[in-house]
């Protein structure tokens, strides 16, 4: 778009989605792209279907770098700190309100961005008095997954699902099963591991939740899961539920700033 195409439609959009993800390993099946790739794909399927509805949904540029520190031992991965990456944040939005686009929404599909961005859609609302929005895929189709036995850590059976659902290149032939017990890989390699930890999502009860460990440290190829099981059936069926949901989300936004200008 134009600058003028831009300023035309500014008045009339519900939403800005601000695609986020990451450049870092997955596995040896899917490329580095892989967590961009699919915020993009999601926030244009969701702008084309809210066109049809006549509502107006911008994509922002992608911000393809994020936080990805523990896969930094696999070559192609690049990650920024987690302060760079809110300095990145609150300048792109802020960007975006000095032009009247007060309704953002940042999709994310990189798991390792979801405590930073918690952080910066707080300090945004706190400094610029606006809310800014945060929709992952693992929890706006989190129904979706509940027949799936996955620890939902790095690029296992829902991600890879997901990523033939999108088209990204998966080489399901190269796809492996590492460290689905990431207790038990910890231990296996020597390292501490307690049973009141929280390191997957398959824990159940009381739990202490731990950093992040070094993907390295547990996986050989990378992933932490079984990738081998995922199938396209599955991802389409998540990957419905996250546009489909996202677009209500955004037709939401709209009819709230239709309603702010009547009164």
């Amino acid at each position: 778009m134009t600058w003028k195409e831009v300023a035309d439609v500014a008045e009339d959009t519900a939403a800005v989605l601000v695609p986020v993800g990451s450049i870092e390993q997955h596995g040896y099946h899917i490329p580095l792209d892989c967590d961009i790739y699919t915020s993009t794909y999601i926030c244009e399927k969701v702008a084309e279907r809210a066109h049809k509805e006549d509502v107006t949904v911008l994509v922002a540029p992608p911000i393809n770098f994020g936080v990805s520190w523990y896969h930094m031992n696999f070559p192609g991965t690049i990650s920024v700190t987690p302060e760079t990456f809110i300095d990145i944040l609150m300048q792109i939005c802020k960007s975006l309100s000095r032009h009247g686009f007060r309704r953002k929404v940042i999709v994310n599909s990189h798991g390792g961005n979801a405590a930073t961005l918690q952080v910066f859609i707080n300090k945004f609302y706190d400094e610029a008095g606006e809310k800014v929005y945060l929709c992952q895929w693992w929890e706006i189709a989190n129904d979706k997954l509940k027949d799936v036995d996955t620890p939902m850590v790095h690029v296992e059976e829902a991600e890879t699902a997901l990523a033939l659902a999108i088209g990204e290149r998966v080489l399901m032939d190269e796809a492996t099963r590492d460290a689905f017990d990431r207790r038990a890989a910890l231990r296996e390699r020597g390292h501490a591991a307690y049973d009141i930890v929280k390191y997957d999502a398959r824990h159940k009860g009381p739990y202490i939740n731990p950093p992040m460990d070094m993907i390295h440290d547990i996986s050989e190829s990378g992933v932490v899961g079984d990738a081998t099981k995922a199938n396209i059936e599955k991802g389409k069926e998540i990957l419905e539920a996250t546009v489909e949901r996202l677009t209500d989300f955004c037709r939401q936004l709209g009819k709230e700033r239709q309603s702010k200008e009547l009164k």
